[in-house]
């Protein structure tokens, strides 16, 4: 089996972007243009502001957990206004694994120190964020704002459509 880097793999797809439409190019500086255009973009989510400062007053810990690449998200979270509500960033490339593996929830939990019995992994991807709480056994609340259809065969504690419905759920 051959393997790749994350980094080699960012690069890879825009040679083979390049290759596909007859141009060329550097698909080095492509990438690294494309990653800090994507760190430069930190308008939040509808009403994630106004709900992240009402948990942070009413005392709960607010952490984000991404598969993310790990200079866009510092990028990200750098440019926010919600960096002073958050207390920790994981990101899967300086965990060593992604979501939905047990591996990256044990170093989140290891890193937080609270009891899974406390947590509540909220997300938009059914495939990382829900199937990964569930399986490592963490209440999970799928941000949910198209109204998808849930196709996976567990389903989450809590399906929310705007932000502001986990007020009444925390």
């Amino acid at each position: 089996m051959c393997e790749i880097t994350s980094a080699a793999l960012a690069i890879a797809r825009f040679h083979d972007f390049l290759a596909a439409v007859g141009k060329d190019g550097d698909p080095a500086l492509m990438c690294q243009l494309y990653q800090t255009s994507l760190g430069e973009d930190c308008t939040p989510i509808h009403d994630a502001l106004r709900v992240c400062s009402i948990l942070h007053e009413r005392g709960y810990k607010v952490s984000i957990i991404t598969n993310g690449r790990s200079t866009t998200q510092h990028s990200r979270l750098s440019h926010s206004e919600l960096t002073p509500m958050i207390s920790d960033l994981f990101i899967s490339e300086e965990l060593g694994c992604q979501k939905p593996k047990k591996e990256f929830f044990d170093a989140v939990f290891s890193k937080l120190q609270i009891s899974v019995s406390k947590a509540l992994v909220i997300g938009d991807s059914l495939t990382s964020d829900i199937i990964g709480g569930i399986q490592y056994g963490i209440d999970t609340c799928w941000f949910n704002p198209n109204g998808s259809d849930n196709t996976m065969s567990q389903a989450p504690t809590y399906e929310i459509k705007q932000l502001s419905e986990l007020l009444s759920i925390l």
